[in-house]
């Protein structure tokens, strides 16, 4: 592939094409152009849930032997994607409306029970995951101890472990310690 020689001194939206790509200067650096009918993309906000370790951190440009860009393929800007390191605002619900079991795919989210109870399974979840249990009913609903899981209850004087009851309306998160243990706190919970 041949070296890459942008003009020193472009003027705004000048194109510059190279070995079958074409880049348009936007005032600051060079960008990749894909066409008049597809524009840049710009900050994008939050990118979605993951687990609970919050937004994505900051996306930058890459590029092919462009002083100052990484990478290998020339995918132009990508726009800021968000902050690293902030708690998540939001988590996806699972509404339930008979006896519920987690899986793997509940982590980092809340499920909202009305009758029968959740049963927090061993070997399933793993170290960190966080699951968020709300009973969305006028009465009581059994948060269930696994086999072969040490569901511990957080706060206690003494260690307490077994199956909870999540009062009416109540909300508690079970987060795993790894996958054979697990604390539960929350409100309402006893």
């Amino acid at each position: 592939m041949a070296t890459l020689n942008f003009p020193s001194s472009p003027t705004l939206n000048q194109q510059y094409t190279a070995n079958g790509s074409t880049w348009t200067w936007d005032g600051v650096s060079w960008l990749a152009y894909n066409g008049p009918a597809s524009g840049y993309s710009g900050i994008s906000g939050y990118s979605g849930y993951s687990s609970m370790s919050g937004y994505s951190g900051l996306s930058g440009y890459s590029g092919y032997g462009i002083s100052g860009y990484s990478g290998s393929g020339i995918s132009g800007y990508s726009g800021i994607s968000g902050y690293s390191g902030l708690t998540s605002t939001s988590t996806p619900i699972n509404s339930q409306t008979a006896a519920y079991t987690l899986t793997a795919s509940d982590a980092g989210n809340t499920i909202s029970i009305t009758t029968g109870g959740v049963t927090v399974p061993a070997s399933i979840l793993s170290a960190g995951n966080l699951v968020t249990i709300y009973n969305n009913s006028a009465a009581s609903q059994t948060i269930r101890q696994g086999t072969s899981l040490t569901l511990r209850w957080a706060g206690q004087a003494v260690s307490t472990t077994g199956n909870r009851t999540l009062g009416l309306y109540g909300v508690c998160t079970v987060l795993f310690l790894s996958s054979t243990s697990a604390v539960i706190v929350g409100a309402g919970l006893s």
